[in-house]
């Protein structure tokens, strides 16, 4: 069971159907956040996460960014 709001959600589920993926998921009335993780050939991952909330904030205020690390 997953969450699944806005046009995210939305894509989440158009990928998932013809994989035949069962899902059970949840609408939401906001979006939901994408975590693209990246696998290399040697098992290397990266993970990709998008920018919601709090975080954005931090980068429109570059002085609470520098206080967080600061911490």
């Amino acid at each position: 069971m997953t969450r699944a709001g806005g046009v995210d959600g939305s894509r989440l589920e158009a990928l998932l159907a013809p994989q035949h993926v069962d899902a059970v998921t949840v609408g939401t009335a906001g979006t939901i956040r994408t975590n693209t993780t990246v696998v290399e050939r040697d098992g290397t991952t990266t993970e990709l996460d998008d920018l919601v909330g709090r975080d954005v904030r931090v980068l429109a205020d570059p002085e609470t960014l520098v206080k967080d690390l600061q911490r």
